[in-house]
C-alpha cells in the first residue's frame, strides 16, 4: 500500500510516481494531491514575476535561493498560489506599483510572468507606454496612467474624484456649479487686488473726485434748466 506524504508532514510532496516524500522548498506547500509545490499564503513566486516595488509601501526581490518571498504591500496573496495587485493599486511599468488617485478606479489586476511582462510594458515610439496595457488595470469609466483620467463618455471635476457618467440632455450640476463659485472667487481676488494696487497709486481717490464734480455740475445745470 501507499501513504499519503502527508504522513510524512504538512510541507512535503511526492515528485513522480515511485519516488519518496521530499519537503516542499522555503515558503512553499504541496497542492491538494501533493504532487508538486507552489507559495504559500501571504508569499509569491518572485522567480516566475520578478521584483515588485510598491511605491508608498514597500518591495520584494529575489533573495537568491528562494524561489517564494514575502508579498509587499501592494500585493494580494492570501491564496496560495494566486498573486494579484490590491485593488486601488495600478502598475506603471513592469513591477513598478503606485497607488490611484480613485481606489476604485483600479481593479486589481493578475500578475503576469516576467516575458509576457515586459512585451506589455514596453515603450512604444511616442515614449509611453501602451494605452491598452494601461486601461487593462482600470475599472469601467477609468483610463490612463494608474487610472487616474476618465474613460470617454466620463467626467469628473478633477482628479481624484470618481468619474460618472455622461448623459446626453442633463448638466452635471456639481461641476457647473464647481466652475461657477471658481471663477467667482477667481474674479474677486482679481478685483480686489486691481482695486489695492489703483488705490496704492492714487487712482481710486482721483477717480472719486472726478465723480464727485461731475455729479455737482449735473446739479448746477439742471437748477439752471
Amino acid at each position: 500500500m501507499c501513504e499519503s506524504c502527508a504522513v510524512s508532514g504538512p510541507t512535503f510532496f511526492n515528485p513522480a510516481e515511485g519516488q519518496s516524500c521530499r519537503e516542499c522548498p522555503g515558503l512553499q506547500v504541496p497542492n491538494a494531491d501533493f504532487s508538486a509545490c507552489f507559495c504559500k499564503p501571504g508569499t509569491f513566486n518572485v522567480v516566475e514575476f520578478g521584483d515588485v516595488t510598491c511605491f508608498d509601501g514597500d518591495s520584494a526581490s529575489d533573495l537568491g535561493d528562494l524561489e517564494c518571498v514575502e508579498c509587499p504591500s501592494c500585493l494580494e496573496c492570501d491564496l496560495a498560489g494566486n498573486t494579484s495587485l490590491k485593488a486601488g493599486w495600478a502598475f506603471y511599468g513592469q513591477g513598478v506599483a503606485r497607488r490611484c488617485p480613485v481606489e476604485e478606479g483600479c481593479i486589481g489586476i493578475d500578475l503576469k510572468p516576467k516575458a509576457a511582462a515586459a512585451q506589455l510594458w514596453t515603450i512604444e515610439e511616442d515614449g509611453f507606454y501602451p494605452a491598452a496595457t494601461l486601461d487593462a488595470q482600470c475599472a469601467t469609466g477609468y483610463a490612463g496612467i494608474i487610472c487616474g483620467e476618465c474613460a470617454a463618455d466620463y467626467n469628473h471635476l478633477r482628479v481624484g474624484r470618481p468619474c460618472d457618467p455622461c448623459e446626453d440632455g442633463r448638466i452635471n450640476v456639481p461641476m457647473v456649479l464647481g466652475l461657477f463659485f471658481g471663477s467667482l472667487v477667481f474674479g474677486i481676488v482679481i478685483v480686489s487686488g486691481l482695486i489695492k494696487t489703483l488705490t496704492d497709486h492714487g487712482v481710486i481717490t482721483d477717480l472719486r473726485l472726478m465723480i464727485g464734480f461731475y455729479q455737482i455740475l449735473v446739479r448746477k445745470t439742471n437748477a439752471f434748466v
